[in-house]
């Protein structure tokens, strides 16, 4: 599959997620006030049609509603079982039942510099920009809900990114939506959750490699070893 229509897809995706991520924490902040989104891991997978639980037909147009190439289903983690996102995680790639999946993204909310002659991600240790926003009145760290994303392939890397602040009741206003797709590079500067989802991603592919080459290897039982 070409790459511009990977990506195309990846980003009708996000733009999906995103949306139903800010109704989400605005819903919950109605609830109560300046309340954290759950972490997501999002898996995207072409669904078999024999092995579908639902109304397939349905799934088909809805995907071809949103303007998808083909035909996709999500399944969604929620990363809640221990404190850091992170630890959550690396869990789930640990014990993950698919074989193969088409994407794989990551819902989660943190911070952003957003003075563009800022440092890198390489420059901040972990914990200091919260340090930052929380402590310094100039500061130019800004609260994000974030989508990180990669094909199975690792040939892309995909990130859409939305700022908010809360208003007076504690509901988040968002504004400054932007979204990025770039080749993917060994050398890439990531951030923590970025480069682990980069790196969990790269086990279950090369993990999916090695098991279709033992299948492939495995001697029938009346062989003999």
């Amino acid at each position: 599959m070409e790459k511009t229509t990977i990506r195309k897809d990846a980003e009708i995706l996000m733009r999906d997620f995103m949306e139903r991520a800010q109704h989400a924490k605005q819903e919950m902040c109605r609830s109560e006030a300046m309340t954290d989104n759950p972490s997501m891991f999002i898996v995207v997978f072409e669904p078999k049609q024999d092995e579908f639980e639902g109304d397939f037909d349905s799934l088909v147009s809805e995907c071809e509603k949103m303007g998808l190439s083909r035909t996709l289903q999500c399944g969604i983690i929620p990363l809640i079982h221990k404190d850091d996102p992170a630890d959550c995680l690396t869990d789930v790639i640990g014990s993950f039942p698919l074989d193969k999946f088409e994407f794989g993204f990551l819902v989660v909310e943190g911070y952003a510099e957003t003075n563009t002659d800022g440092k890198n991600f390489s420059d901040y240790e972990r914990g200091d920009m919260a340090k930052d926003f929380s402590e310094n009145p100039f500061t130019t760290i800004t609260e994000t809900l974030v989508i990180h994303g990669y094909d199975w392939n690792l040939t892309s890397r995909f990130t859409h990114a939305c700022h908010y602040k809360y208003d007076d009741k504690g509901v988040p206003v968002f504004t400054e939506v932007a979204m990025d797709a770039d080749e993917v590079s060994e050398d890439d500067e990531r951030g923590r959750i970025d480069e682990l989802l980069y790196r969990g991603i790269q086990f279950l592919h090369l993990n999916s490699k090695a098991t279709d080459i033992l299948k492939h290897w495995r001697k029938p039982k009346d062989e003999g070893r």
